[in-house]
This record gives structure tokens, C-alpha cells and sequence, in this order.
């Protein structure tokens, strides 16, 4: 996958974790987004979201992993995430 497209799908896990989640769980990865850092991005938003209650969707964590890969991020920012068994929507 190319810079381009992974950009582009860690957008749309980002808008899909910011309809899951209240703002403050996706606000410092956005900023980190909005200034052009995507690595330092996902792994805050990682942190954040490991903290809340409610645990990803497989969809959207497998988008999340998608795009972690393709950015070379540590398998251990994907560990600490709690993920819901079950389906739901694609991001």
C-alpha cells in the first residue's frame, strides 16, 4: 500500500473512531493528523482508545492493524486495544 492510501485509510478509522468514541479519546491523534504526523497519530490514538470503556469493532481495529503495518508501528500499540467479538459495519 502506498503513503497516499494508507493516509486515506487512517483517515477513515479516524472518522470512524470519533463517531465510536467521546472527543477525548481521538482529539490529540487528530492534532498529530491535522500537523502531518500519522506514526505518532495512530500511536496515540491507540494509548487513548486502549482507556476506554467501550472496545473497537473487528472491523475498524482490522482497518487499524491495516494501517499500522503499512506504517511500520509496534505490534504492542495493537496488544493493549480491547476489540469486540461479533461484526458490525465496515469502516
Amino acid at each position: 500500500m502506498d503513503w497516499e492510501e494508507t493516509k486515506e485509510r487512517a483517515r477513515k478509522v479516524m472518522a470512524a473512531l470519533e463517531a465510536m468514541y467521546p472527543r477525548e479519546y481521538t482529539e490529540n491523534a487528530r492534532g498529530f493528523m491535522d500537523v502531518n504526523e500519522w506514526k505518532i497519530a495512530i500511536e496515540c490514538l491507540c494509548d487513548n482508545i486502549s482507556e476506554a470503556p467501550k472496545p473497537l469493532t473487528r472491523e475498524v481495529f482490522d482497518e487499524l492493524r491495516t494501517v499500522a503495518d503499512s506504517m511500520g508501528i509496534s505490534a504492542r500499540y495493537l496488544e493493549i486495544l480491547k476489540v469486540e467479538e461479533g461484526t458490525s459495519k465496515p469502516v
